[in-house]
């Protein structure tokens, strides 16, 4: 009996520790919210997206790193590639994303690996991590809320032949 009670004792102890650690985890997985990883990731090139919708800046001017400076995101979803007016688009890009609507699906598509969908682009950004993506396209579709759910959307939906060409 001894025994038994040692051991059960070892099991709750692990248990409560597992427990534990897996809510550390959820924690950590939360992470920054998605306008903080839009800024991390994205803003150097396309600008940040103010309150009114247009490319700005919130706080100090942010130098661009890649050149050319790229679209604003402002609106994107809903919005079809390579239409912001007064952007220079690759001739790659054009032929291969004209018509091609952005929705949440696309984004994600295309910030997953952009050189992999359009050889020869300006963009050559990669974004392996699906929560990171999930929450950068939460705040391109909603960029004056504070935050948006990540999970069960249409980012999760599997990819449509219809809706995005090889």
């Amino acid at each position: 009996m001894r025994g038994k009670g040692a051991w059960l004792l070892v099991l709750s102890f692990y248990v409560l520790f597992v427990v534990a650690l897996t809510n550390g985890s959820a924690l950590d997985r939360e992470g920054p919210d998605g306008k903080a990883l839009y800024v991390a990731n994205c803003s150097n090139c396309h600008g940040v997206i103010t309150a009114g919708g247009s490319r700005g800046s919130e706080t100090a001017p942010r130098p661009v790193v890649a050149l050319p400076y790229g679209p604003t995101l402002a609106g994107v979803i809903g919005r079809e590639a390579g239409t912001v007016p007064g952007y220079q688009y690759s001739r790659a890009f054009l032929a291969t994303l004209r018509g091609v609507v952005w929705t949440r699906i696309t984004v994600d598509r295309w910030i997953t690996d952009s050189p992999a969908w359009v050889p020869g682009a300006i963009m050559v950004y990669r974004q392996p991590d699906p929560m990171i993506r999930a929450r950068i396209i939460d705040y391109l579709e909603h960029p004056t809320r504070e935050a948006a759910p990540t999970e069960g959307g249409e980012a999760d939906a599997p990819l449509m032949s219809s809706a995005i060409r090889p």
